[in-house]
């Protein structure tokens, strides 16, 4: 039987990392080997962990690094056939590594499994799915912007992770990096719609929708279609085109929420002439251009609206 690492990069979740590892510790499918990286929490995350130093490992950075820093740090360690992503805020079923890992024993061309989740906050749950079930090529859609990255329900082959070393700058983007790269190396995936996890979405996320995220966003498509876009066939360059504009239309509409008038302009210039989501773009540059007061007003909302996904 193929053995599985679990990496669980942390930061500032000495509240929640207990649920997190009770979890990991009561698979029916254990883990080889459980590796807590803390990337410098101010919160004591030590004293978190301390009544689990007999089961995991715990590393502790000397500094703040970055949750990429930490996710690398922890993939470079693992000797096992399979590695198991997981943030330390979130928490999984006791068969989620039983189910995910029987795929991947199937099929040696599956480099990544992942299942359903529910995601958790303030407002109470909901059911969140991949829209595809069943075997996929990675490449086909690791552009799709309705496509669901589902941690913390994935499972990944170590050797899909040992992609091209440049992918490991897109820190803020790391999930979607992943992605890209297995595609690129010709991995399959593999989605099924059980519900095995809980992302739990509060205040300290560090996903949420801000301009550094976007930006890089950007940056990791403009990468790939410099470096790679003879591999992806004009399908794929398409969805590729589409998904950066989109970027570029969000970071229009973040500079709309703070105050950058003349950069959001120019955001929207840029994607003017293309037919994808043109209403967008021309909504955009109403507001980047409309009297102050309306202004102000639409900002308002955006901001709300960004405040809430």
């Amino acid at each position: 039987m193929n053995e599985i690492t679990v990496i669980v990069p942390s930061f500032g979740h000495a509240r929640y990392i207990a649920q997190t590892l009770e979890s990991l510790l009561q698979q029916t499918r254990p883990a080889s080997q459980i590796i807590v990286i803390d990337d410098h929490s101010p919160d004591r995350t030590d004293l978190a962990v301390a009544p689990y130093l007999d089961r995991i490992r715990y590393l502790q950075s000397p500094y703040r690094q970055g949750v990429g820093a930490s996710v690398w740090r922890g993939v470079d360690m693992v000797e096992t056939e399979y590695t198991y992503l997981i943030a330390s805020d979130d928490w999984i079923e006791p068969r989620a590594l039983e189910v995910l890992a029987r795929f991947l024993d199937k099929d040696p061309h599956i480099g990544v499994v992942h299942g359903a989740r529910t995601v958790v906050e303030d407002g109470g749950t909901r059911l969140s799915r991949s829209p595809i079930e069943g075997p996929y090529r990675l490449l086909d859609h690791a552009f799709d912007n309705d496509f669901v990255y589902a941690h913390p329900v994935i499972l990944w082959r170590t050797q899909a992770l040992r992609h091209d070393c440049r992918f490991r700058r897109f820190s803020l983007s790391l999930d979607w990096a992943h992605w890209i790269a297995a595609g690129l190396d010709g991995w399959d995936g593999y989605a099924t719609h059980e519900m095995l996890g809980y992302y739990r979405r509060h205040a300290s996320n560090t996903s949420r929708w801000t301009l550094p995220i976007v930006a890089e966003q950007s940056s990791l498509l403009r990468f790939v279609r410099r470096h790679f876009s003879q591999q992806l066939g004009s399908e794929n360059q398409a969805k590729l085109r589409m998904a950066l504009h989109q970027r570029i239309r969000l970071q229009g509409w973040l500079d709309l929420s703070e105050g950058r008038r003349r950069r959001a302009h120019r955001r929207f210039e840029a994607v003017l002439k293309f037919p994808d989501q043109r209403w967008n773009t021309i909504l955009g540059l109403s507001a980047a251009n409309m009297p102050t007061p309306w202004y102000r007003w639409l900002r308002g909302k955006r901001r709300a609206w960004l405040d809430r996904t």
